[in-house]
């Protein structure tokens, strides 16, 4: 059983697939204390759309193999009232993930990879979704 905390669940960290793990959550404590972190500087809560992914489910939604999401250490995020540039911001505010990778959509109504891998790593989505090389357009100074 993966970790939880007091702002998020097993149920928005589980596995969302169908036809495959029934929906484990194999999240880390690590991912967990860094979305805390982030939700404690936003000061709202932050909707979870995906974070573990079983490997059959990760293959379904064409994710990239050995993606962060099938170890536990990986969130795709949305938080109302923020842009994705404005989320990414608050993500580099938290040494996890100012430390991991923080991939961004460039869709005005986009939301944000968030990981605590070991190397820092930065990317974007394009408008169709698809993974893109860093946008230095997006780096902001915070």
């Amino acid at each position: 059983m993966g970790a939880t905390s007091e702002h998020f669940s097993a149920a928005e960290l589980s596995c969302h697939g169908t036809n495959c793990c029934g929906g484990q959550n194999e999240c880390v404590p690590a991912l967990v204390d860094a979305l805390e972190a982030l939700r404690a500087i936003v000061g709202v809560p932050i909707t979870v759309d995906c974070a573990y992914r079983c490997p059959i489910h990760n293959a379904a939604v064409g994710g990239v193999p050995n993606s962060e999401h099938t170890t536990g250490i990986a969130a795709d995020i949305k938080i109302e009232g923020m842009s994705p540039i404005l989320m990414y911001a608050a993500a580099l505010k938290v040494p996890a993930f100012a430390d991991g990778g923080i991939g961004v959509s460039e869709s005005a109504t986009g939301y944000v990879h968030v990981d605590c891998r070991s190397r820092l790593t930065r990317w974007t989505y394009d408008l169709s979704g698809k993974q893109a090389p860093w946008n230095p357009d997006l780096d902001i100074s915070v």
